[in-house]
């Protein structure tokens, strides 16, 4: 997921008016079918998702190469690649246009959904229960069934079914910590690039998948199990059930959290006291330490060693003076190009760290990376961008919703990402002088005409962008009053 907002508060809940809803809309790089426009052709410019009704959709997820839509009835719609069985149909076959993820049993669609993850090559779902539901790749255990060994396998290519192509084509539910029944009582859910999270109602956070870097936060990155998809590899540590992440130096355990987030190899949490605090790989400054993270985890992937922390640390004040503090909202995305962190604070501003090759930091600049929380500057590098309620850090680009509905991008736009007509500016980056923008630019409106209004939701997958549009106000108060007479006739 590449957005995180602040969970309900402890043993809270939401509100008792109907959720808001509106229609579909996607942008970016399409080689795999990833916008749900029916194609495989990049679009340079928002345009309606194939197949989803108008104002039927709460929510959307973009992930590596797929994207997940949340509807009305609580039902989810994927799209996109489905090599692992990403999309939850009971096959592998990729679609370029919305298909109904199927239940556990494979008869009927998956409903009674409340949230939705499109991470690395496995999507998750929160169901009204409290119980998480998980499918694709589980070659590192991220799926948290508790197996090593499958349920299933998704052969790709001439590869023969093997520890490579362990999958499950279905939702099954994450088990409990001891390994039986089902995990309980979460109220947000996150994806890392192989690991995933949950936050439970009291303020823990629970992980399972990979933990060569420490993403699992439990103070090893060597264990509990060790999972070695690949002949040519030494095993890595994960979990195949959820683990309680610890706390601060490895002191009882990481709580009063109200939302989580994860990149690639490492997964961040924001505190019910506006502190933001990061575990995991550190290889890319994603932490947002002063200086690279202490520990040292061996990583065969990276034949090497690189800094990690295995217990989470606070993220640094800007300019590396004290912590960075009233933040209501952190994003990051998880595919291998995840690797940089967004943060909102309280007073409308965005503060951003990790790699900035493609200026997807959006403050005004391209460099290698920035370790210390820098703010993303303002419409034509002046000041600061204001008045922004919602965040969405993408692969190599990042989204924010301004409080006037309009949405801004900034970071590569290689693929049209920026959704600003073009692919090929308004800046170029690295040495490889990719299409970017070095800072926030508005999105176009649907079609290319004006520019997008009336945004309820924002996504940012690796290379692609999705967001939902509000109905216009005369049509918002017919749906309202319509929702208001099926109530009282319920009644």
């Amino acid at each position: 997921m590449a957005t995180a907002t602040a969970a309900p508060r402890a043993g809270g809940r939401a509100g008792h008016r109907p959720a808001l809803v509106g229609t579909a809309y996607s942008w970016g790089n399409n080689a795999t079918g990833e916008l749900g426009q029916g194609n495989r052709a990049n679009a340079l410019v928002p345009k309606r998702v194939f197949r989803l009704l108008v104002n039927s959709v709460r929510d959307l997820s973009a992930g590596t190469d797929a994207s997940l839509a949340l509807t009305t009835s609580g039902a989810v719609r994927a799209w996109g690649d489905n090599s692992q069985g990403q999309l939850g149909t009971g096959n592998q076959r990729a679609s370029t246009a919305p298909v109904a993820v199927r239940q556990p049993s494979g008869r009927g669609q998956l409903t009674g959904i409340t949230a939705i993850v499109s991470a690395n090559v496995a999507s998750e779902a929160l169901d009204r229960n409290g119980n998480v539901l998980t499918w694709g790749s589980n070659i590192w255990a991220q799926i948290g069934n508790g197996r090593l060994d499958g349920p299933q396998h998704c052969p790709t290519g001439t590869i023969a079914p093997g520890p490579a192509n362990v999958c499950s084509k279905l939702p099954v539910a994450v088990v409990g910590p001891s390994g039986t029944g089902k995990l309980s009582r979460i109220v947000a859910i996150g994806g890392s690039s192989d690991d995933d999270l949950a936050l439970r109602s009291d303020g823990t956070v629970w992980t399972w998948g990979i933990n060569v870097a420490g993403e699992l936060g439990i103070g090893t990155n060597t264990g509990p199990q060790e999972c070695k998809p690949y002949t040519n590899y030494a095993a890595v540590g994960c979990s195949s059930k959820p683990v309680e992440v610890k706390g601060p130096g490895g002191t009882g355990v990481l709580n009063h959290v109200v939302a989580v987030a994860g990149g690639s190899d490492f997964d961040v949490a924001l505190r019910s006291d506006g502190t933001v605090w990061a575990w995991g790989s550190d290889e890319f400054a994603d932490l947002g330490q002063t200086s690279p993270a202490p520990g040292r985890c061996y990583d065969p992937f990276a034949f090497g060693a690189i800094p990690c922390s295995t217990t989470p640390v606070q993220v640094s004040g800007p300019g590396g003076v004290g912590h960075l503090a009233h933040i209501v909202a952190i994003s990051a995305e998880p595919s291998a190009y995840g690797l940089h962190v967004l943060a909102l604070r309280s007073d409308g501003t965005v503060w951003a760290w990790g790699v900035d090759d493609k200026g997807q930091l959006g403050n005004g600049h391209s460099e290698e990376y920035d370790n210390l929380p820098s703010e993303v500057v303002g419409p034509g590098g002046k000041e600061h961008l204001q008045h922004v309620v919602a965040i969405a850090a993408g692969g190599g680009f990042s989204l924010a919703k301004l409080a006037d509905g309009s949405i801004w991008a900034w970071g590569q736009n290689s693929q049209g990402e920026l959704g600003i007509g073009t692919a090929t500016g308004p800046s170029l980056c690295t040495t490889a002088k990719i299409a970017c923008s070095l800072i926030p630019v508005p999105v176009k409106g649907p079609y290319g005409t004006g520019h997008f209004d009336r945004a309820l939701r924002i996504a940012a997958g690796q290379l692609h962008a999705l967001a939902v549009q509000l109905p216009a106000a005369r049509l918002r108060r017919r749906l309202a009053s319509a929702a208001g007479r099926r109530r009282l006739l319920a009644r």
